[in-house]
């Protein structure tokens, strides 16, 4: 009985390696093939667009013109953004660690940053340097003085929260 088990076994075994020699795989042929072509095209048609707002122009430009290269900043950490380049000056924004966004301008000291604000692309907003990193030269960046009115639109603070009246 064992050695009956044993011989069933070992023919099922070699009858499976040498299926693929009693029943090839079929290979593509070399022949036409069918192509499909699309019975007609669609063209696309560009949707209405809202009109841009225009920013207003940097104070100072460098005696070169404009700069020449986009530089971005990287958050180190969570940031406020200012409306001024001061600690005193109202938060219009924030950034949160790992978020990049366009630097426009610097102060003089270079310690603070003039950026687009991500939400706002018209506005504008000052964070510390020392909580970012930039990808290119700040310094080609033109000096912009602090001053005048605050970036339009600037996030609405949360609401604070409310206790619950209880019964």
């Amino acid at each position: 009985m064992k050695r009956s088990f044993i011989l069933i076994v070992a023919a099922f075994v070699l009858l499976a390696c040498q299926l693929q020699n009693i029943f090839p795989t079929p290979t593509p042929s070399a022949g036409p093939r069918a192509t499909l072509t699309p019975a007609s095209t669609v063209e696309p048609t560009a949707a209405p667009t809202a009109p841009e707002a225009t920013a207003a122009p940097p104070a100072s430009l460098p005696p070169n013109g404009p700069p020449t290269t986009v530089i971005m900043a990287t958050a180190k950490d969570n940031l406020r953004v200012r409306a001024a380049p001061s600690t005193a000056s109202p938060q219009v924004g924030a950034l949160t660690k790992g978020e990049s966004v366009q630097v426009v301008g610097r102060n003089a000291a270079n310690d603070w940053w003039q950026i687009i604000l991500p939400n706002n692309p018209s506005a504008r907003g000052w964070i510390f340097a020392t909580f970012a990193s930039a990808n290119g030269p700040v310094e080609s960046l033109p000096v912009v003085e602090a001053g005048g009115a605050p970036p339009a639109n600037p996030p609405a603070a949360p609401p604070t929260p409310q206790p619950y009246p209880y019964p």
